[in-house]
């Protein structure tokens, strides 16, 4: 279960620009085994929650990447 607050976990495609740590997180969210994700304007995420995270990993890693 992961309690994501203002987190965007679900960028459908590349583009803007992400800090070095946030990719750095999301790697490490990836390789946790998320059932259920709950943030704080969208209804909560019951299926596929991981698929989802490394769909918005890919799609940062595509985005460009910037220095912290």
């Amino acid at each position: 279960m992961l309690f994501a607050g203002d987190t965007p976990l679900n960028i459908k495609s590349p583009g803007g620009s992400y800090p070095l740590s946030f990719v750095a997180s999301l790697e490490r969210i990836v390789s946790l085994d998320i059932k259920t994700i709950y943030s704080g304007h969208d209804a909560p995420v019951t299926e596929n929650a991981n698929a989802m995270i490394k769909n918005t990993l890919l799609n940062v890693k595509k985005s460009l990447i910037v220095a912290n």
